[in-house]
């Protein structure tokens, strides 16, 4: 009943005088023909789609595979060049908070790891004269209007400071970036301190009670650079004999 009424719908079956039925050989063929004379292959312009794509998949792998090797290459030339840069940042760092007639040897090379006060892993870096250490600088770290802040603390064998420099911050252009010592000199003023000259109370800004003038208009900067002074003290304080031994 279902095929009968489908071909009645589509039109089959009109040259057949008699009812519709099953043995009508008119009907049957007008169905059946259309079928069996579907094109059994697909056209040209089809089958050329697979080649083309295996193609572009081909030229597509060796694109990536190009491009990373250049990278890889680049990467190994220039590892070298990044690697002494880094090396003379941290030297020029070194030489600013420890004088160069403290020590004999390459305070870079003169290394120890260690972890700060609050658990984090620093390197110590030592300066010595005729082996004995006469001073160490270490990164110390404070929290700013804009971030994070780290700076490089100098420090003489009986915890005096030799320079504090700072090394990297994001603070405000004309506000808080005169911690940098081409800025201004007010990093300079804790040259020759040390915990107990202030007492550790007094490392603080004006404003907080404390011996050091703020910035007009911008007291967490400073704020922040004492907090991580008062910090690499108390480090050193904490770890002296460690820091001083003869090895």
């Amino acid at each position: 009943m279902l095929v009968r009424g489908w071909m009645r719908m589509h039109g089959f079956g009109v040259h057949c005088n008699t009812r519709w039925h099953r043995t009508c050989e008119a009907c049957l063929k007008q169905v059946i023909h259309p079928i069996m004379n579907v094109p059994q292959t697909l056209p040209a312009d089809a089958v050329a789609i697979k080649p083309r794509t295996l193609m572009h998949g081909v030229i597509l792998g060796a694109f990536c595979l190009g491009f990373g090797m250049v990278l890889a290459v680049t990467a190994r030339i220039t590892a070298a060049d990044i690697a002494a840069r880094a090396l003379e940042d941290r030297q020029n760092s070194l030489s600013q908070v420890i004088p160069r007639s403290l020590h004999d040897n390459d305070p870079v090379s003169d290394s120890l790891p260690m972890k700060n006060g609050h658990g984090r892993e620093i390197t110590v870096y030592r300066a010595r004269k005729g082996g004995k250490v006469t001073g160490v600088a270490y990164e110390i770290f404070g929290t700013g209007y804009a971030g994070e802040m780290k700076l490089m603390l100098g420090l003489s064998a009986d915890g005096k400071v030799l320079g504090v420099r700072v090394l990297a911050h994001k603070e405000t252009p004309g506000l808080g970036d005169k911690i940098e010592v081409k800025k201004g000199d007010w990093i300079l003023r804790f040259d020759g301190l040390a915990l107990g000259n202030p007492p550790a109370e007094r490392w603080k800004v004006k404003k907080d009670g404390g011996q050091f003038d703020q910035f007009a208009g911008a007291t967490i900067t400073p704020r922040g650079v004492l907090g991580a002074i008062r910090d690499g003290l108390e480090f050193f304080a904490a770890n002296k004999a460690t820091l001083l031994e003869a090895k």
